[in-house]
């Protein structure tokens, strides 16, 4: 890790540059080839902000005031990453798996407080009025431009079934988690 402005290096002093100056490195800055070229000492004067084996230490680069932070990975730390690649997609499953969990449980809260209303369109569905409301709209009495989706032969009976089916489906996939615990 460089910590640079983007300006040019001052030839007299190639830790200085025109704006600013390079002030922290890696553990490894002193044997890095870039930092060698630049200059043979400019390493030992360099602030130590991390390490390969440690990781970074944001809080010290951050008080070093930098203009520029330049990262990047090693050949050892693409091999750890990809050692433990099996981590992150554990964590993302897990992240997956909370959202969808969080998602069905908003769902059936507003299916459970829904329930009333839905009682009361089965209700409805089997009641001496809705046999009234068919008579009426066959004798068009109840205006066109009004929706009458509950009149209609199958819409009522069909959300019947399709409520049964999920129901159903609820059960068994609730039965499979259990099972697979």
């Amino acid at each position: 890790m460089y910590n640079i402005t983007i300006n040019g290096f001052n030839k007299h002093d190639p830790t200085t540059v025109s704006s600013g100056k390079l002030v922290g490195a890696n553990d490894g800055a002193k044997k890095d080839p870039l930092l060698v070229k630049l200059s043979e000492n400019l390493a030992s004067k360099l602030i130590e902000v991390g390490s390969k084996k440690n990781g970074v230490n944001i809080e010290q680069i951050v008080a070093l005031k930098p203009d520029v932070v330049i990262l990047y990975p090693t050949k050892e730390s693409d091999d750890t990453m990809k050692k433990y690649d099996h981590i992150t997609q554990m964590e993302n499953i897990m992240a997956s798996q909370e959202e969808l969990l969080q998602k069905l449980n908003t769902l059936l809260d507003e299916l459970e407080a829904n329930r009333q209303a839905y009682k009361a369109l089965i209700d409805y569905y089997y009641s001496h009025q809705r046999s009234q409301d068919l008579e009426d709209d066959a004798n068009h009495l109840i205006p066109e431009s009004m929706s009458r989706g509950v009149l209609s032969e199958d819409e009522i009976f069909d959300l019947i079934g399709d409520d049964r089916d999920i129901a159903i489906r609820m059960l068994e996939i609730g039965t499979k988690m259990l099972k697979e615990l």
